[in-house]
């Protein structure tokens, strides 16, 4: 009987270390791997850092403004067009 115990605690030590390990890795992978709209994001900013800082302003607001009218475009049936301001 005794050794029936020990296999079962062997047992649960080996899956609590292997759902640990599995858990690591997906904590790991998941830090590792980006998104799409991240890498995108990583492009915008270094094309930003070429821009010379005085129309740097007038650039982030041109792209806040797309960006708040497609998400606005969700919430009606007619598209909102967008105008740059040169």
């Amino acid at each position: 009987m005794r050794k029936s115990n020990d296999d079962v605690t062997t047992a649960k030590v080996e899956v609590l270390q292997s759902i640990g390990a599995s858990l690591g890795q997906k904590q790991t992978s998941s830090l590792n791997s980006k998104d799409e709209d991240e890498l995108f994001g990583a492009l915008i900013s270094s094309q930003m850092r070429q821009i010379a800082p005085d129309r740097k302003v007038l650039a982030k607001m041109q792209i806040s403004n797309i960006l708040y009218q497609e998400m606005l475009a969700s919430f009606s049936t007619m598209p909102v067009p967008y105008t740059a301001e040169q």
